[in-house]
């Protein structure tokens, strides 16, 4: 939950539905052409990814907000729960990282690999 400056208090799900955050969202995939940051797809459900939450989700820089599909926001979010940089990178950092790492897997064509990555997180 997120207050704001009169202590009105909004749940995630009802931000997602402020017209606040519909505005920033189709600005920011614009932005991205509409396509997916790592996999580079455009044909796949899109969502929003904040790298970091401060205050109303609208609110975020804008580069702290990042296109990604469906599935690759998943992969994301799953190694962010996994703690896997817990003690080794500075928390602000963190999607950063896993962004790259992601990336790097996606474009070596080790599809073994990355399959695995999503098989053990």
């Amino acid at each position: 939950m997120s207050e704001g400056k009169k202590g009105f208090i909004m749940t995630y799900q009802e931000q997602l539905k402020d017209p606040r955050w519909q505005m920033k969202r189709l600005e920011i995939l614009k932005r991205d052409n509409c396509t997916c940051k790592l996999c580079l797809s455009n044909k796949k459900t899109l969502h929003i990814h904040h790298k970091t939450y401060k205050g109303f989700i609208w609110e975020v820089d804008n580069k702290q907000l990042i296109t990604l599909c469906k599935d690759c926001h998943e992969i994301v979010h799953n190694i962010i729960k996994s703690n896997v940089f817990k003690a080794t990178i500075d928390k602000d950092k963190e999607t950063d990282y896993i962004l790259a790492i992601v990336r790097i897997l996606l474009i070596s064509d080790d599809s073994l690999t990355f399959r695995m990555l999503c098989e053990t997180i």
